[in-house]
C-alpha cells in the first residue's frame, strides 16, 4: 500500500470519529467500513489472488496492485458500488431468515509453479436448499441483457469448488425483473488451477470483449483494446 494511499484511507477512517453531517453520509460511512474490512483480510499464502481477480482481465490483478488508489476510488465513491452493497445487504438480511449463512470468508492453498497460492473470497450467502448445500450470489445491475453473465457464472462455479456445494444460484436484481439462474457443476480443480496460472503469469487480457470498456485502469493499460461495439452499462 502506497504512502499516499495510506494517508487517504486514514483520513477518511477519522470521518468515523464525529457525527454524519446527513444520511448520504451515513451509508457512505456503512460504505467505507465494509470495503476496509473486506480489503484488510490477512492471507496466509506467499501469494493471495480474490476470486473476482480469477474471473476478469490478468492484467487487473497487477493493475489492482501498481494503483490502489484507483481500487479505493472506485469502490467508495461510485454510486454503483453503494447501490450494489444495499441490495446486498438487504438480500441477505432475508436469506438469514431461512437459514443461510451471509458474507462467508473463504480461502485455500494452492501449488502453482512452486508457489503457495491462496485464492480468497467472500461469497453472499451459503446454505441448505432443497436438500443441497448452495451457494447464493447477488448481483444487482443497471441492464437485464445478456443474464446471466459469463464471469459471474465462473465466480459462483468457483465458489462452489472452494466450499463443495452441489449447487449455485445467481440472482439478479436489476430495475426491469428479478431473476435467478441455477448452476449445478462447479469449477474442477484442474481447471481452476488453469485460472490461477493464467492470472499469475498474465496471460488473459482481456479475458472478455467488452472488458475494457468497463475497466478502471483502460486509460493506463498496454493491453486495453478498443470495441466500439460494447458500451458501459452496470
Amino acid at each position: 500500500m502506497t504512502d499516499v494511499l495510506s494517508r487517504l484511507i486514514e483520513a477518511e477512517k477519522a470521518r468515523l470519529s464525529v457525527e454524519p453531517e446527513s444520511l448520504s453520509d451515513v451509508i457512505y460511512r456503512w460504505n467505507l467500513m465494509d470495503f476496509l474490512e473486506y480489503a484488510n483480510r490477512p492471507c496466509n499464502g506467499s501469494v493471495c489472488i480474490g476470486v473476482s481477480e480469477l474471473i476478469y482481465c490478468s492484467n487487473k490483478y497487477y493493475m489492482r496492485r501498481r494503483y490502489p488508489e484507483l481500487v479505493l476510488a472506485e469502490n467508495l465513491y461510485a454510486s454503483w458500488a453503494v447501490y450494489g452493497r444495499l441490495i446486498h445487504r438487504g438480500l441477505e438480511s432475508l436469506l438469514r431468515e431461512y437459514g443461510f449463512d451471509t458474507e462467508v470468508e473463504v480461502s485455500r492453498c494452492f501449488s502453482i509453479e512452486d508457489l503457495r497460492v491462496t485464492v480468497k473470497g467472500r461469497l453472499d450467502a451459503l446454505g441448505v436448499w432443497d436438500g443441497t448445500r448452495t451457494v447464493v450470489e447477488i448481483k444487482s445491475s443497471r441492464s437485464d441483457n445478456e443474464l446471466p453473465r459469463q464471469q459471474h457464472v465462473l465466480q459462483l462455479r468457483i465458489y462452489m469448488n472452494l466450499v463443495n456445494a452441489g449447487k449455485g444460484i445467481l440472482i439478479y436484481i436489476t430495475p426491469d425483473r428479478v431473476t435467478e439462474y441455477t448452476v449445478t457443476a462447479p469449477i474442477s480443480t484442474p481447471e481452476l488451477k488453469i485460472l490461477i496460472q493464467e492470472t499469475i503469469n498474465n496471460t488473459k487480457h482481456p479475458r472478455y470483449p467488452w472488458e475494457c470498456s468497463y475497466c478502471s485502469f483502460n486509460h493506463l493499460c498496454p493491453y486495453k483494446q478498443t470495441n466500439n461495439s460494447y458500451s458501459k452499462r452496470r
